[in-house]
C-alpha cells in the first residue's frame, strides 16, 4: 500500500474492485478458475454496449491520490493566500503490488484561471490518459504530480513574489521534498521531469532552466508568456481598463462580466503581482509595465525591466549553462492559438535557444490553445518522458 498520511485521501477508480480470497484454500481454488470466466463473460458483455477493451484492462489498478503540503513561503503573502496547498497525485497500476519499486515521477503544472481539476482531472483526463498510453504500450509507469498554483488572482505564474509569496519555491522545494518522502520515486534529476500548459508551460520552462539540478527533462505545451509579444504587449486587449481599476472589488466585478478583454485584465494583475510586485502599493500590491499619459500607454520603469526579464526568451543567455545540462527539451504550441504572443513568440524562443546551441525539438500542430492537450498527452508528452527520463536508481 503506499504511504498515505491522514492529511490525504484516495480517489478510489470505481471502473473496478479488487477481489479478496477467503481463507480457505478450496474457495481460493475454485475462486481462481471462476473468477476469470467471470470476467471475460463481463469483458464480453461490456464490449456489447460499447465500451473499448483498453478501458476494460488498463485503469483499474491505477489510483491518485490528493495530498495536503505545507508551503512555508506562501506564508505572510499579501493575498492571504492559505499555506497548506493541495496536489494530485497518480500511481501507476504495479504500485500497490511491486512494493519495492521506485518510479520516475512527472509533475504537470496547470493554466491561469483554471485548477488541478479543471485542466487535468476533467480536461485531459490523467488518469484515463495515461492508463490508455500504458495499455498501448506508449509509456512506461511513472507517478505524476499535479500541485495547484492558483491564488486570488487566479494564477501566481509559479514565481517569487513578495506580494503573492515564494511559488517557485514551494514548487522546487516543499512539493519536491514531500513527494519524494511519501511516494517510492526515484528521487534523482534524471528520473524527475516537468511539463505544463500555458502558464503550467511558462513555469515548466522557466524551473527547467533555473533549476536543472531538480528537473532534467521539459515539455511546455502553448507556454504562454514566453516574450512579450503581440497580445501581451502594450497593444493588448485590457491595459486600458487594468490601468483605471481601484480596488480588487472592481476587479472581481469586472471578470464577471466574462468577456475577452476582462480575461486580459485579470491577467495582467496576476503576471503585474508576479514579476513586479509592491508591496506598498495597494490594493493590487504591484506596478505595472505601462502607464497611462495624455491617453497614450507609455512604459513604466522599473516595472518594464522587471517584466523583460521574467521573460524566458530574454532568459536563455543566463541560463544557457543549465539549459545544455537538461537531458530532454519539448516545446509544443497551436499554429491557430487563440493568444496571438504564443503563436509569435514560440517560434522566437526556439530560435533564442538555437542561437544560444540548446538542443530542443520544437513542434507545432494545427490545433489551437488547447483543443490538443489530452491527445497529445497521450502520443506525445507522456512518450516523451518514458524515454528521456531514467527508470533506474543511480548507483
Amino acid at each position: 500500500m503506499p504511504n498515505i498520511r491522514p492529511q490525504e485521501r484516495i480517489i478510489p477508480d470505481v471502473r473496478c474492485r479488487q477481489s479478496l480470497c477467503i481463507n480457505s484454500r478450496g474457495a481460493c481454488r475454485l475462486q481462481a478458475f471462476v473468477v476469470p470466466w467471470v470476467v471475460l463473460w463481463l469483458e464480453f458483455v461490456l464490449i456489447g454496449y460499447g465500451f473499448t477493451r483498453w478501458e476494460l484492462n488498463s485503469a483499474y489498478a491505477s489510483t491518485v491520490v490528493e495530498a495536503t503540503i505545507r508551503a512555508s513561503g506562501l506564508e505572510g503573502n499579501l493575498l492571504n493566500d492559505p499555506i497548506n496547498q493541495r496536489a494530485m497525485v497518480y500511481l501507476p497500476p504495479s504500485y500497490r503490488t511491486h512494493l519495492s519499486r521506485h518510479y520516475p515521477v512527472v509533475y504537470l503544472l496547470h493554466a491561469f484561471a483554471a485548477s488541478v481539476k479543471k485542466t487535468w482531472i476533467e480536461g485531459v483526463d490523467v488518469q484515463k490518459t495515461m492508463d490508455r498510453a500504458l495499455v498501448e504500450g506508449l509509456t512506461q509507469e511513472m507517478i505524476l504530480v499535479m500541485p495547484n498554483a492558483s491564488n486570488a488572482y487566479q494564477g501566481s505564474f509559479y514565481v517569487n513574489s513578495e506580494t503573492t509569496g515564494q511559488w517557485e519555491d514551494y514548487i522546487r522545494n516543499d512539493l519536491v521534498s514531500y513527494v519524494d518522502r511519501h511516494f517510492r520515486t526515484l528521487s534523482q534529476p534524471s528520473s524527475r521531469g516537468i511539463a505544463g500548459h500555458s502558464m503550467g508551460g511558462f513555469g515548466a520552462i522557466r524551473m527547467g532552466m533555473k533549476h536543472a539540478d531538480t528537473f532534467s527533462a521539459v515539455y511546455p505545451i502553448s507556454a504562454c508568456c514566453l516574450a512579450m509579444v503581440a497580445d501581451l504587449g502594450i497593444d493588448s486587449p485590457g491595459w486600458r481598463r487594468t490601468l483605471k481599476l481601484e480596488s480588487r472589488e472592481a476587479l472581481e466585478n469586472l471578470l464577471k462580466q466574462g468577456d475577452l478583454e476582462s480575461f486580459y485584465s485579470a491577467a495582467q494583475i496576476a503576471l503585474a503581482a508576479a514579476f513586479s510586485p509592491n508591496p506598498t502599493r495597494p490594493p493590487f500590491f504591484a506596478d505595472f509595465p505601462w502607464r497611462m499619459e495624455n491617453g497614450q500607454l507609455l512604459r513604466n520603469e522599473p516595472a518594464f525591466t522587471k517584466w523583460q526579464n521574467h521573460f524566458p526568451i530574454n532568459m536563455v543567455e543566463r541560463y544557457r549553462k543549465n539549459l545544455t545540462k537538461l537531458r530532454g527539451l519539448q516545446i509544443e504550441y497551436g499554429v491557430n492559438d487563440q493568444f496571438s504572443h504564443i503563436r509569435v513568440a514560440t517560434p522566437l524562443f526556439s530560435q533564442m535557444l538555437t542561437k544560444h546551441h540548446v538542443q530542443h525539438i520544437l513542434r507545432a500542430h494545427d490545433g489551437d490553445h488547447g483543443n490538443q492537450v489530452a491527445e497529445n498527452m497521450r502520443r506525445l508528452v507522456l512518450p516523451f518522458f518514458s524515454q528521456t527520463l531514467q527508470f533506474e536508481a543511480q548507483r
